[in-house]
C-alpha cells in the first residue's frame, strides 16, 4: 500500500518553523495548502547512542505542523558521533551514519504524517565558515580552497546519503528524500555548490530532489564602502534569475529538480527595518509565487519553496513580527492566491 502522506503533490509554497510553534495561530489559519519544514538536531533524538527520544518540542511541533506536507531535516553531529572527537566541526564517523537513518525511520513510524526527510544542513559550507550549532560539519580544513577538495567532500556526503537513503527507502519506499539542503552562493558556476554536488551524486544515492538555500541579502557590503541598502528591484530580479540558473545546472548534473528548502530576504537584526526592506521581502515572495513550478510546468527546475522562517527570530527575515506576531507585507502576499 502506498504512503498517503508522501505520495501527495508537494505544495508550491511553504515555510520553515524555528523554535516552538505554540501560539502561532497565524500558521494554523493559513488558508492555502503549504509545505512545512522542521529541523531536528540528531542529538535531540539521540542524546546518547541507542537512546531514541521524542522531546516535547518535537511532539508538539510535528502535531501542529502536520497540515499538508511535512519535511523533517535531521542535522548536525552529536559529540558521541564525531569522526574527529575533539573537533566540534567534525562530520559523523561512518560507523554512526546508520543512526541518521534509524532516526528518520523511528520518526516516520511514530509520525506517519511526515512526507519527506533530509539529512544535514548546508553540508557544503566551508569548514572555516561552518557553525557546529547550525550548519556545515562536512568539509575539512582547507578543502573549500580547491575544486578537488570541494568535490572530495561531496563524495563523502554521497556515501553517507547513499547509506542513509537506502536504509530509509527499504522501510518507507514512498518517502521523499531531499538531498543536501545546500548552501548556495549567488553564482551559477560557484565551485562550492557545483563541485560538491558533482561529488554528491557519484555514489548514486537514492534521493528525489535537490535541496538548495536561495537567500537575498538586502544589506550588502562592498569593498571600501559602507553597507548599502539594495533598494533596486532590478538587483533582486537578477539574483532571483541566478538561482533559477543554478537550479537548471543542478538538474543537468543530477537529473533531479530542486526545492528551495530555505529562501528569504535577509537583514541583520541591528540594521533598520525600513519600508523598502519590507517591500523587498514582499517582492521576493511575488517572484517565488510567479516562477516556482505550477503543476503542469514539468520543465521548471524548481518545484517548491519554503520561506525561512515564519516569525522574526533570526536575521529579521520572517513573515511575522517578533514578539507581537503581527503579519508583515510578505505574509499577506504569501497567503494570497496565485
Amino acid at each position: 500500500m502506498s504512503d498517503y502522506y508522501s505520495t501527495r503533490p508537494i505544495p508550491r509554497r511553504g515555510v520553515e518553523i524555528e523554535g516552538s510553534i505554540k501560539g502561532l495561530e497565524s500558521f494554523i489559519n493559513i488558508p492555502i495548502p503549504i509545505s512545512t519544514k522542521f529541523s531536528i538536531p540528531l542529538k535531540e533524538l539521540y542524546p546518547t547512542r541507542g537512546n531514541f527520544t521524542i522531546t516535547d518540542r518535537i511532539r508538539t511541533n510535528i502535531a501542529a505542523m502536520s497540515r499538508d506536507w511535512l519535511y523533517v531535516n535531521i542535522k548536525l553531529t552529536p559529540i558521541w558521533a564525531r569522526e574527529f572527537p575533539t573537533d566540534p566541526k567534525s562530520p559523523p564517523a561512518p560507523e554512526y551514519w546508520i543512526d541518521y537513518a534509524n532516526a528518520a525511520i523511528e520518526l516516520k513510524k511514530q509520525f506517519p504524517q511526515i512526507a519527506s526527510v533530509g539529512f544535514m544542513n548546508e553540508p557544503n559550507m566551508p569548514y572555516e565558515a561552518s557553525n557546529p550549532d547550525y550548519f556545515g560539519c562536512w568539509m575539512r580544513p582547507g578543502e573549500a580552497s580547491t575544486p578537488e577538495g570541494i568535490y572530495n567532500a561531496g563524495v563523502r556526503y554521497s556515501k553517507f546519503l547513499k547509506l542513509v537513503g537506502t536504509e530509509v527507502k527499504k522501510v518507507f519506499p514512498d518517502i521523499i528524500i531531499i538531498g543536501g539542503d545546500l548552501f548556495c552562493d549567488v553564482n551559477p558556476q560557484a565551485a562550492i555548490l557545483i563541485e560538491f554536488i558533482k561529488g554528491m551524486v557519484l555514489e548514486n544515492p537514492p534521493y528525489d530532489y535537490n535541496g538548495i538555500h536561495a537567500y537575498y541579502y538586502y544589506y550588502r557590503l562592498f569593498r571600501g564602502a559602507p553597507l548599502i541598502e539594495m533598494t533596486d528591484p532590478i538587483d533582486r530580479d537578477n539574483v532571483f534569475s541566478t538561482y533559477f540558473t543554478i537550479a537548471s545546472n543542478l538538474k543537468e548534473i543530477t537529473g533531479k529538480r530542486s526545492i528551495f528548502t530555505e529562501t528569504a530576504v535577509i537583514r541583520k537584526q541591528k540594521l533598520p527595518d525600513t519600508p523598502e526592506f519590507q517591500t523587498a521581502q514582499k517582492d521576493w515572495m511575488v517572484y517565488l509565487k510567479k516562477h516556482v513550478a505550477k503543476k503542469d510546468e514539468w520543465n521548471n527546475p524548481v518545484v517548491s519553496f519554503m520561506w525561512y522562517c515564519l516569525i522574526n527570530t533570526w536575521e529579521w527575515c520572517g513573515m511575522l513580527n517578533y514578539p507581537s506576531k503581527s503579519p508583515r507585507p510578505v505574509y499577506d502576499e504569501f497567503v494570497k492566491g496565485e
